[in-house]
């Protein structure tokens, strides 16, 4: 008993020798110390980063601040392009003065201030250096002149804007009466509001049509080379023209208006005696009669003599051949068949 006694014991301290061999190694041991020298190389270099950034932060700042307060000072604001209002006056419209700083100043405000006078069809405004505005003016030009009640003209660009009101007659521009626009300068009389009446959008048709209705007139005029006086819009479906003091024609509706300018140009030209005195009927296309003046209180229907454009002559109206109906072409194919 004794034996295995004691050999337990030694077990016991044998193992107990063996966990303190097997600890003992690692108490005495010396910790490893980290490679601290690159952790120092590469704080430094964040901190380079950071010192970089932030200097080059606060010289933005500086060089923003000092931009927007004491470089940039706009030194002049030149205007272009405009003869129909003082250069001063648009320099006030845009609300930039000398001495402002160039890159403050708002740009699409004094835009739509220049835009909104009369004459001014576009407008363009750009930074330039050194500091200045530059204000480049598009100007709007007059294409037609509506006869007013008091003697006065509306002029009225291609667009149909209102120019001008109880103007004088510009010398290059045909006078058109028995055509009246309603508004202000400056005013698109044919654009109706957003939220018109039954009235807004009616007098916007209107206009609309009389827009281009005098389009079409000066266009016409312009290809046939035909040179008027005064055109007359009173009656929409005969539109009346003074030629001359002596002449004065009535070309119908619009329709082949050109082709009905032409051929009236080609008789007064070429055809028409040079003492004539009366009115040119030139309502339908391919012919024009000639009625003077001492016959008109006697006919009621213009039939002195006929300008026909096939033959380039003068003929009789009883011996032009009547234009053929359906029926009647029908008619002479039949007839033609029972004499074959």
């Amino acid at each position: 008993m004794g034996l295995f006694g004691r050999k337990k014991k030694r077990r016991r301290r044998s193992g107990g020798q063996a966990a303190a061999q097997q600890v003992q190694p690692v108490q005495n041991q010396a910790p490893v110390r980290p490679n601290n020298k690159k952790r120092r190389r590469k704080r430094h270099k964040s901190n380079r980063i950071l010192y970089y950034i932030l200097v080059l932060f606060i010289l933005t700042v500086v060089g923003v601040v000092l931009s927007l307060t004491v470089f940039f000072k706009i030194t002049a604001i030149n205007v272009k392009g405009v003869s129909k209002y003082p250069v001063a006056a648009v320099q006030q419209l845009t609300g930039i003065s000398v001495g402002d700083n160039l890159f403050r100043v708002d740009l699409k405000t004094a835009k739509e201030k220049i835009k909104a006078l009369p004459y001014v069809e576009d407008v363009a405004i750009k930074r330039s250096y050194p500091p200045e505005i530059v204000v480049e003016v598009t100007q709007a030009k007059p294409a037609a002149a509506l006869e007013e009640d008091n003697g006065g003209y509306t002029l009225v660009s291609a667009d149909g804007r209102i120019l001008e009101r109880d103007a004088q007659l510009p010398a290059d521009l045909l006078p058109i009466v028995g055509a009246e626009l309603k508004g202000t300068p400056g005013d698109y009389p044919a654009q109706a509001p957003k939220k018109a009446t039954e009235e807004e959008l009616a007098a916007a048709e209107e206009a609309a049509e009389i827009i281009r209705m005098t389009n079409y007139t000066l266009q016409a005029l312009e290809e046939s080379g035909l040179v008027l006086q005064k055109v007359d819009f009173s009656d929409r479906y005969n539109i009346q023209a003074q030629y001359s003091e002596n002449i004065v024609i009535e070309f119908g509706s619009e329709s082949e208006l050109v082709r009905k300018m032409k051929l009236t140009r080609e008789v007064i030209d070429n055809q028409l005696e040079a003492d004539f005195r009366g009115v040119l009927y030139s309502g339908t296309v391919g012919k024009v009669w000639a009625d003077p003046e001492t016959n008109l209180p006697d006919i009621s229907i213009p039939d002195h003599y006929v300008f026909d454009e096939k033959t380039g002559t003068y003929v009789d109206p009883a011996e032009l051949e009547p234009e053929k109906t359906v029926q009647t072409a029908l008619a002479e194919d039949e007839n033609d068949d029972w004499e074959e």
